[in-house]
């Protein structure tokens, strides 16, 4: 399914914002690329897919586990009610990104690692 909205936004959203190492050059490719501590920025057609396939509304809320850097988060937010994050690492650059691009968010912090079991 293809919506115009999303791909509009989509393709207004310079990935290179995302990327704070030498990689931020080859942002326009259509490839992962690594951000430092052992992860990627995902695959933009990948992102746009997988935004496209949840297909968000303002009512929605989403809870995003392993945010990277913020990427597929700033597409979520755009289209969400609301959005959680969690992230294991330091998220200080995500936020400023995200911050510059006038999303507002609450950031809970922890190195600690979480199982949710249902009841």
């Amino acid at each position: 399914m293809e919506n115009e909205e999303i791909l509009g936004f989509f393709n207004c959203l310079d990935r290179s914002y995302f990327i704070d190492n030498e990689m931020k050059t080859f942002a326009d490719l259509d490839t992962p690329l690594p951000i430092g501590h052992g992860q990627t920025i995902s695959q933009p057609s990948l992102v746009l897919e997988m935004t496209q396939l949840l297909e968000p509304e303002k009512e929605c809320k989403v809870l995003e586990i392993g945010t990277g850097s913020g990427y597929q988060t700033a597409l979520l937010a755009k289209f969400s009610g609301k959005v959680w994050l969690v992230r294991m690492k330091e998220i200080g650059f995500i936020s400023a990104v995200l911050t510059s691009l006038k999303y507002y968010f609450f950031i809970f912090h922890s190195s600690e690692r979480f199982i949710l079991n249902k009841r």
